[in-house]
């Protein structure tokens, strides 16, 4: 597995109460959990870098800053102040030069930091918007979405970003609301510990195959385009499994719905949005 150079952004000494430690392997793997499980890049040989006081995991891993979150470090990669010495072969000990832009950009890996979320949820659609039910004076007896949804979520960034397909369905007695749509994702992650997060997020979705069925009628199809806006909460957050819950507010902009009959009188109805909420729940896998 390819692992990119990773850039740090080293606290002052005095402000993690650090020894000054080098790097002696040739790569120095940082990983973002103490047990050394979740890799997120590496150090070259040569570098200067601050290291916690105290040592972890019977005195194999150190901690050391990274983006002003707690990464680790191998000690039998490094020659730490005031260690019994380590023999060091390398090249002369110098500071590395890094662009700070192109490190940020090659810092997070695609094929590291994956998830999945398996996700069901409630729907609230308002009413005023449902035009077609709203003509024969029906109300919703059901309304869900569910669907897969794919993730990239780096453990030391504030932001993640995916993709993913739903089922959007929302039922009366005799009309139906339903779809399969494309959905995408971007949350900024305001808050975050070792077992829970939470932040907003905001949501784009479509599809070229919307339907509205009319019962004794038939289904007329057209598109649909839209987005939302939440909030998502995690328990677990950036384990091998999580859960989620979260609320979001959706608007779907319909096109090819300008005339749609019904089967109890001739008046002719179109569908031009649908407003939403959303309550839903996830189960979330790391792969």
């Amino acid at each position: 597995m390819r692992l990119i150079v990773l850039f740090l952004f080293i606290l002052p000494l005095q402000a993690f109460a650090a020894r000054e430690a080098v790097v002696i392997a040739k790569r120095a793997m940082v990983y973002s959990d103490i047990n050394l499980t979740s890799a997120i890049g590496f150090l070259r040989q040569g570098k200067k870098i601050a290291v916690g006081e105290v040592k972890r995991n019977r005195g194999e891993v150190v901690p050391i800053v990274v983006n002003n979150r707690i990464a680790y470090l191998r000690v039998k990669d490094l020659s730490i102040e005031g260690d019994a010495l380590q023999e060091y072969q390398g090249a002369r000990i110098t500071e590395h030069e890094f662009d700070v832009e192109k490190e940020k950009q090659q810092f997070d890996a695609f094929n590291e930091n994956n998830f999945v979320h398996f996700h069901y949820g409630i729907v609230a659609p308002q009413e005023t918007s449902l035009t077609v039910m709203q003509a024969v004076n029906e109300t919703p007896k059901s309304a869900t979405q569910m669907g897969i949804f794919l993730e990239h979520r780096h453990p030391l960034k504030n932001h993640s970003w995916g993709f993913g397909a739903k089922l959007f369905n929302v039922a009366s007695e005799t009309i139906k609301y339903r779809t399969l749509a494309l959905e995408g994702r971007y949350q900024w992650i305001l808050f975050r510990l070792a077992t829970f997060s939470v932040g907003p997020f905001i949501s784009f979705f479509g599809t070229g195959d919307y339907r509205i069925e009319v019962q004794d009628v038939g289904s007329y199809r057209g598109a649909m385009y839209g987005g939302g806006a939440g909030l998502e909460a995690r328990l677990f957050s950036d384990k091998k499994f999580s859960l989620s819950v979260g609320l979001q507010a959706t608007s779907q902009r319909l096109n090819g719905f300008d005339e749609i009959q019904n089967n109890e009188n001739d008046e002719v109805v179109s569908a031009k949005a649908v407003q939403t909420v959303e309550s839903f729940a996830a189960i979330v896998w790391k792969f």
